[in-house]
């Protein structure tokens, strides 16, 4: 059974992404951060295993949402590798 809204209502599921498992990563510095953990709680209602990290929260602070053209670009990879890609 579909996890409910907070209006009550079953969350639609997304059948197509049931399964792969979903990083929403945010800066401090991105326009994404004041809705990127909506979109995150948007996501397991409807099916879809999403983790949200603040970057600041893993040791990397600052940035926006390009985080790949970032100075800290290779701290930033291994985060990804090292702690998240290889869970999976």
């Amino acid at each position: 059974m579909p996890e409910e809204t907070e209006n009550g209502e079953p969350a639609r599921r997304l059948i197509n992404l049931v399964g792969i498992p979903v990083l929403n990563v945010s800066g401090e510095a991105s326009y994404h951060r004041p809705y990127a953990h909506c979109v995150a709680t948007w996501l397991n209602q409807a099916g879809v295993k999403t983790e949200y990290v603040n970057r600041e929260d893993v040791g990397l602070p600052g940035n926006g949402h390009q985080m790949m053209s970032e100075k800290n670009s290779t701290g930033i990879a291994k985060f990804f590798m090292s702690c998240w890609i290889r869970t999976f």
